[in-house]
C-alpha cells in the first residue's frame, strides 16, 4: 500500500503536469502580423527584401562561441529595407522562442549600424497573451532599444525584484533570450555582409 505522502506528491505532480500541458497546448494567437511589424519597425523603407542565410557547421561554431547557445534552425530569413533612393535603412529578424509556457515569436529590428531599434512580440498563445500584453502596455519592450553585440546588458536587472517569478517576468525572460539570440545571429550571419 502506498503512503498518503506519496499519493499526495503523485497527485500534485499530475496536476502540475496537466497545467503545464494545457498552457503549452493552448492555441497560437497572432498579436501583430509579420508584414505590419516589418513596415512599422522600418518606417524609412520604401522597398523590402529578404535574405535567406543557411547556417552551416562553421556558423554553428561561431554562434556557440559568441552566444553560448546552439542554433535550433538551419536557415534564417533577414528582412531588410531600402529607402526611395536605394539606401539601406535597417533589418528585421524573427525568432521563435519556446518556453515551458508556450511559444513566442519575437521580431527584432536593427539599424544599419547594428543596434536594436524595435522589438515586437508577434505571436503568443492564448494562455500567455495577457502576460505578454502586460509587458507591452508597460513599455517594457523599449528596454532593448540600443542593444547591440557591442553593448549587451541584462534588461531583467531593470525589473523590480518583487516581480521575479511572476508570469510577465517569465515572459520577459523568454523575450530577452530571443532578443539576445537575434543580436548574435545578426552580428555573426548578417552584419558581415550588409546590403550596400
Amino acid at each position: 500500500m502506498r503512503s498518503p505522502a506519496k499519493i499526495v506528491s503523485l497527485s500534485a505532480a499530475l496536476v502540475m503536469f496537466s497545467a503545464t500541458l494545457s498552457v503549452s497546448a493552448s492555441r497560437a494567437v497572432i498579436l501583430v502580423r509579420r508584414a505590419d511589424a516589418i513596415t512599422k519597425s522600418l518606417p524609412a523603407a520604401a522597398n523590402f527584401f529578404v535574405r535567406k542565410v543557411a547556417i552551416g557547421e562553421a556558423d554553428i561554431a561561431k554562434v556557440e562561441a559568441r552566444g553560448n547557445f546552439r542554433p535550433d534552425v538551419s536557415q534564417l530569413k533577414f528582412f531588410y529595407g531600402r529607402d526611395k533612393s536605394g539606401r539601406f535603412v535597417g533589418t528585421m529578424l524573427f525568432y521563435v522562442m519556446d518556453s515551458e509556457y508556450g511559444t513566442l515569436q519575437v521580431g527584432v529590428a536593427f539599424s544599419p549600424a547594428g543596434s536594436v531599434t524595435n522589438v515586437v512580440v508577434t505571436k503568443a498563445n492564448s494562455a500567455t497573451k495577457p502576460w505578454v500584453e502586460s509587458l507591452i502596455s508597460s513599455g517594457w519592450l523599449k528596454v532593448y532599444d540600443g542593444m547591440s553585440g557591442n553593448s549587451m546588458f541584462n534588461p531583467l536587472t531593470r525589473i523590480s525584484p518583487s516581480t521575479a517569478g511572476t508570469k510577465p517576468y517569465l515572459m520577459a525572460q523568454a523575450i530577452t533570450t530571443a532578443v539576445v539570440r537575434c543580436i548574435v545571429y545578426y552580428d555573426m550571419l548578417f552584419q558581415p555582409n550588409l546590403p550596400r
